[in-house]
């Protein structure tokens, strides 16, 4: 099985909130998406999320 680390950080020079600001018709942004990519995978078995954002993190 699999640990996966993804590391988010909180700001972006070019597209502020870019992590958790809507896309693709998906309210919660990059970060879900990607979360929900990483939780389909049947070989990863724990997904490790490091933030400096508070937003991110709850």
């Amino acid at each position: 099985m699999i640990t996966v680390f993804l590391p988010y950080r909180k700001g972006s020079q070019r597209i502020p909130d870019k992590n958790t600001k809507p896309f693709a018709g998906v309210e919660e942004g990059l970060l879900k998406i990607t979360l929900n990519q990483l939780l389909k995978c049947e070989k990863t078995n724990q997904v490790v999320l490091s933030s400096n954002d508070e937003r991110i993190l709850e």
